[in-house]
């Protein structure tokens, strides 16, 4: 049966050609008439191929349809939803998305007898859905931004401590009040560095303080990553540092009632623990990691650290996920399972196997909670959640099923994750593994051989490293698309890295890290965390020889959006199709592929306060202002491509241009860009330059003799960046100027002036 439509296809080629040949008496006529007679049999012969390949897609789309999953799909046009919710330009309306919804609910109950209505209107109801519930998640969170910078005195709830590498303690402050004349200009939750490292202060505590706040940060470069609507949808208003030590106005017992309070306080004092043991053998690096792996605490972590991390392929250690939840809940299972069995009683009357999973899905969920609830640590626990009722249950555990549920309850109730790279990498490296683990369950099974012991161990240890390694491989090329497209940056040498680093990880670091957990209430973690130390030492090694090896060849610069989006999108849809054709999306992929790289850098790059402006130049960057502006200068560095700087490649990547006290000039493709630092330099800055760049008020002369952008422009639409194109002969140049913030203003730019306000001044 399953060549019928093959037949089909090619019995309607042979009598399109039999159809289409004429046979009429007469040797010389015929012979005359040879040549068009061969023309219209090829002619008819492309035409039978069409039909063929017709029906070869018929068929496969009717497989298609008869194997596929409703629910995947649902899920996959309701994430799009959420997507197109985030890219559309302006805010839409709550109540007319709600009625919405209603209609098509109730249309696709009047049609869901009828097959291809009930599936168009499904389809749009899913759409539909999502756009609604992001509008409405934003719409419910919705809160007030600071809107310019103010130094004030303030009180608040210490909700989370996260001490740095040096000492200091980035804390973020909840129920904020403003004291004295600046009632009412803060908002409730702010995020402040305190950088004294002898400050004592541990969450739930009410603290008074005077502090330097500032609205949240834009993106570093237009088309970015928005800092700003991460900490948004955090319900964070403002950032900062504090001025002074605080002063403790109550103890934690005042809001003990307070169930995330406890459990902040419950990480504070692990992390605390963790940090001692690991600073008594003067080892902070690996305090950082243990306080990141443990209870997720990653602002310890250096930046040579993450770097080095980054660039070997093995920063995903870093962030609580499926690995380190599935090692957890593991160890759990197979010590309750062995625990049990140890009783005969219960081993014979009670399902071991159903409370050892229970048992260890509450450890999972308890190491969850320490975790913090990062994006991929509430990923790994759903996931591991649903794979746990489905093995109770007696159902497949791992499907595409699975991993679309998962997405879908957590972009319910947090649907700006989608934004995030964590979210897109993390689902990414799933969906590839659980398609992969799919196709070798659907395997028949090998016959099996009988092997002597030694042969048996060799086998198992050569399935182990396959399995490692098909594994890193999947999970690398489904991430490090999104790790180009946020990062610009890719690791080379994951495969190997994740070869040395991950055994160890498993069979060392991560066991001993939750074996000194339980010996924290006896007092006896120093001695598993020296074997933890000891894993962390030998994973770094890995990690910093392979990060040296890939410093010149890691760096991707920006990719272009839309191929990125048709690559990923091919992705998606060849995971989850079941016939043949999943196999013709991938041209798509090989087409977004192809001009992934294919995008315009720009020439003029200029930070959000005004304070650093860069130009781009062959061998580097042009920079003024780099002192004030080192985040940015290393964010626009990757993004145009430059090698990341190190002690050894320093020289020829970050120049400085010609600078005065009162300003600094640059040239670039015919074109003079002045950046000014003192009002008295307008005067000769915009005669002579073609560009002015200011965190001043540019006066109103300025503006008739050259393109200005100054504190208003930057107040209104955050960092810029301008593109300079040289006519066909060089004589002449055009500018083209992108800017971060949008003119129309989402909630989460709310606190940047409109651009009425900025031309009315």
């Amino acid at each position: 049966m399953r060549n019928v439509a093959v037949f089909k296809g090619a019995s309607a080629v042979f009598s399109i050609k039999a159809r289409h040949i004429k046979h009429e008496p007469g040797d010389a006529e015929a012979q005359g008439e040879g040549l068009s007679t061969r023309g219209a049999r090829t002619r008819f012969s492309s035409s039978g191929l069409i039909t063929f390949f017709k029906l070869v897609v018929e068929r496969e789309a009717r497989r298609e349809i008869d194997h596929a999953e409703p629910l995947v799909w649902f899920v996959v046009l309701f994430i799009s939803g959420i997507a197109a919710y985030f890219a559309v330009p302006q805010e839409p309306n709550v109540t007319t998305m709600v009625v919405t919804v209603c209609v098509l609910a109730i249309t696709c109950y009047g049609v869901r007898t009828r097959g291809t209505a009930f599936a168009i209107v499904s389809a749009l109801l899913a759409l539909q859905l999502g756009f609604t519930v992001a509008t409405g998640h934003t719409f419910i969170i919705g809160h007030t931004m600071l809107q310019k910078p103010v130094t004030v005195m303030i009180e608040g709830t210490v909700s989370t401590v996260e001490v740095r590498e040096n000492g200091a303690k980035r804390i973020i402050l909840s129920d904020v009040t403003s004291v004295g004349r600046d009632r009412g200009v803060v908002p409730d939750k702010v995020r402040l560095l305190l950088p004294s490292k002898r400050l004592v202060i541990s969450p739930g505590e009410r603290v008074r303080l005077r502090a330097s706040l500032k609205p949240p940060p834009g993106p570093v470069l237009p088309g970015g990553y928005d800092f700003g609507r991460d900490l948004y949808f955090k319900g964070i208003g403002a950032t900062g540092f504090s001025l002074g030590e605080p002063e403790k106005l109550a103890d934690f017992a005042t809001h003990s009632s307070k169930i995330p309070l406890i459990v902040s306080r419950w990480r504070a004092d692990i992390a605390a623990r963790v940090r001692t043991a690991f600073l008594a053998r003067d080892d902070p690096r690996g305090a950082g990691i243990a306080t990141a792996l443990l209870v997720g605490e990653r602002g310890g972590i250096g930046p040579e650290t993450r770097q080095s991390l980054a660039r070997s392929g093995l920063a995903h250690i870093l962030a609580i996920s499926g690995l380190h939840m599935a090692l957890v809940v593991t160890c759990v299972i197979i010590a309750a399972r062995a625990l049990l069995a140890v009783f005969a009683s219960i081993a014979v009357q009670l399902p071991t196997r159903s409370l050892a999973i229970a048992v260890g899905l509450f450890s999972g969920f308890v190491y969850f909670l320490l975790s913090g609830g990062s994006v991929s640590a509430t990923r790994a626990f759903v996931m591991v959640t649903i794979v746990a009722l489905a093995m109770l249950l007696g159902r497949r555990a791992f499907s595409v099923r699975n991993v679309a549920l998962a997405a879908m309850g957590l972009l319910v109730i947090k649907p700006n994750w989608i934004t995030g790279p964590g979210f897109q990498m993390s689902f990414a490296a799933t969906l590839m593994l659980v398609v992969f683990a799919s196709y070798l369950l659907n395997r028949p099974p090998s016959p099996l051989q009988q092997r002597p012991a030694y042969g048996a161990f060799l086998h198992g240890l050569g399935k182990y490293i396959a399995a490692l390694a098909v594994t890193s491989v999947l999970a690398g090329l489904a991430t490090g698309l999104f790790a180009a497209f946020h990062f610009y940056r890719i690791a080379p040498l994951g495969l190997f890295a994740n070869l040395g680093g991950i055994p160890i990880f498993s069979a060392v670091v991560m066991p001993f890290g939750f074996l000194s957990m339980l010996a924290m209430p006896f007092g006896l973690e120093a001695i598993p965390l020296r074997a933890m130390a000891f894993g962390i030492d030998a994973i770094m090694w890995i990690s910093d020889d392979l990060a040296r090896r890939t410093l010149a060849v890691g760096n991707t610069g920006r990719l272009a959006f839309t191929p990125f989006l048709l690559v990923a999108t091919a992705a998606v849809l060849f995971c989850i199709l079941k016939s043949r054709l999943r196999f013709a999306v991938l041209l798509a992929f090989l087409l977004g592929l192809i001009f992934l790289g294919d995008r315009t850098d720009p020439s003029v790059m200029i930070s959000e306060d005004g304070k650093t402006v860069a130009v781009r130049h062959e061998n580097g960057l042009v920079v003024s202002g780099i002192r004030s502006g080192k985040f940015e200068v290393a964010n626009w560095r990757s993004a145009l491509g430059f090698p990341p700087e190190d002690g050894d490649n320093k020289d020829g990547i970050v120049r400085k241009p010609s600078c005065d006290s009162w300003g600094c000039a640059f040239s670039s493709q015919n074109l003079v860009i002045a950046h000014v630092k003192h009002p008295a330099a307008f005067r000769d800055d915009c005669n002579r330059a073609d560009v002015v760049v200011s965190r001043l008020s540019a006066p109103g002369y300025c503006h008739d003799q050259a393109l200005v952008i100054d504190r208003k422009s930057l107040a209104s639409g955050g960092s810029h960046a301008l593109y300079i194109r040289e006519t066909w002969n060089g004589d002449q140049s055009s500018l083209k100027v992108e800017r971060a913030i949008p003119a129309i203003k989402r909630p989460w730019h709310h606190h940047y002036l409109n651009d009425e306000i900025n031309t009315g001044g």
